[in-house]
């Protein structure tokens, strides 16, 4: 299995006995770890010379973000966090009063405030797909929808949702598919999420691989890059303009250049972080080479290993278990309040063993995510100490 020949290159994983928490926090490769350090050494040195290298590396950066996500490269830019990438979107779409903005109950919390905080500003309405409905999202759409805003992989369950019919209904419709694919990019193949979505937005924090990075990757449909308005034009999403003339001409105006028609014509207003673009870089290089089908292919094998094992020790899976709506993420109803289910979590991290208690829409259990690095003795001493805590075996 893959893990065996990556493994050594995650040094983090020493401080655990079993980690399963990807779905939280990535760990970092140590190929990245250490260019970035060296970058960092050569900031401080030559900084000139560093802002140098970082265009370079910005551009190589992005091939291997459209290599790892099978995109064009032109649609394919860098960003801070998930939400503020779909939030930047959200503004230049600009619903207005009358409209509405699609949400799901299932999402991320910080999608659902984001909606709401917009619409109270703007006079649009925000409409709630409520927790019981299978995502039958495209349902839900009307001639006034002007935005959607969906999680590709569900953060509590890992379930994947078909993205295809809420698309097409967008497409008639002339509404925009807005995905936060932090729990997809990095792990699970991106195909159907480049085919459908108008913006996919993923902060580098959990499968990417690069969690104190501050920074994110975004991706465009060409419907979006070529027709929408960014909210601000700046510096970062203009094109054919020569800077070094531009810095030094006296009488340089305000006026408007021509808006780029790749995925930066979103890109954020600033420079981006340099240490932060330089290990996402680095852990999206790391993912690039190891090719993202063998990643999903280790997950898949690793995932079917916990779901029989959890089977066998009487854990109910939450999680759906069709290949096609599956992920990283496997949930287990540990038969406990969410409380309790807390307390367990904390028990079993000071056993060396890190896994979440996640819940929404009436759903809990205890949240384990799986990828690369992992093993299948993390499963079994996972679910060995899962069994030891509930059996009454600690404290």
């Amino acid at each position: 299995m893959l893990h065996r020949y990556v493994r050594g290159d995650f040094p983090g994983l020493g401080m655990f006995r079993s980690y399963l928490n990807t779905a939280s926090y990535g760990l970092i490769p140590r190929q990245a770890r250490d260019y970035t350090s060296k970058f960092v050494m050569e900031y401080s040195d030559d900084p000139l010379g560093a802002n140098n290298l970082l265009v370079t590396l910005y551009e190589r950066y992005l091939g291997y973000a459209s290599s790892l996500f099978n995109v064009p490269k032109s649609l394919v830019s860098f960003t801070f966090k998930t939400t503020e990438c779909i939030s930047r979107v959200l503004h230049s779409i600009s619903p207005g009063r009358g409209d509405e903005v699609l949400v799901s109950s299932h999402n991320f919390p910080s999608s659902l405030y984001l909606a709401e905080s917009y619409c109270r500003r703007s006079g649009c309405v925000v409409k709630y797909l409520p927790c019981k409905t299978d995502y039958r999202l495209h349902n839900y759409v009307s001639g006034r929808t002007k935005a959607v805003i969906i999680d590709s992989v569900n953060w509590v369950t890992g379930e994947r949702i078909e993205l295809a019919p809420l698309a097409e209904v967008l497409e008639y419709s002339g509404g925009y598919l807005l995905v936060d694919a932090i729990q997809h990019l990095g792990v699970v193949p991106a195909h159907d999420l480049v085919k459908w979505g108008d913006l996919i937005c993923a902060g580098g924090q959990k499968w990417l691989l690069a969690p104190t990075s501050g920074m994110g990757v975004m991706i465009t449909s060409k419907r979006l890059a070529e027709s929408l308005d960014p909210l601000s034009y700046s510096l970062g999403n203009l094109e054919g303009v020569d800077w070094e003339s531009f810095w030094a001409d006296p009488d340089k105006g305000v006026e408007l250049g021509l808006l780029s028609g790749s995925a930066r014509r979103f890109a954020p207003l600033t420079l981006h972080s340099s240490i932060g673009l330089v290990l996402l870089g680095e852990a999206i290089k790391y993912l690039s080479n190891v090719g993202i089908e063998a990643v999903w292919s280790h997950v898949v094998g690793l995932r079917h290993m916990l779901l029989e094992e959890a089977e066998r020790r009487g854990f109910e899976v939450l999680s759906p278990l069709d290949e096609d709506r599956s992920s990283g993420i496997v949930l287990l109803d540990i038969n406990r309040e969410w409380i309790n289910g807390l307390r367990i979590v904390k028990i079993l991290s000071s056993r060396g063993v890190s896994v979440s208690f996640r819940g929404q829409c009436g759903v809990s259990g205890m949240r384990v995510s799986m990828h690369l690095y992992n093993s299948p003795e993390d499963i079994y001493s996972f679910l060995d100490e899962l069994e030891y805590v509930l059996g009454g075996g600690y404290g």
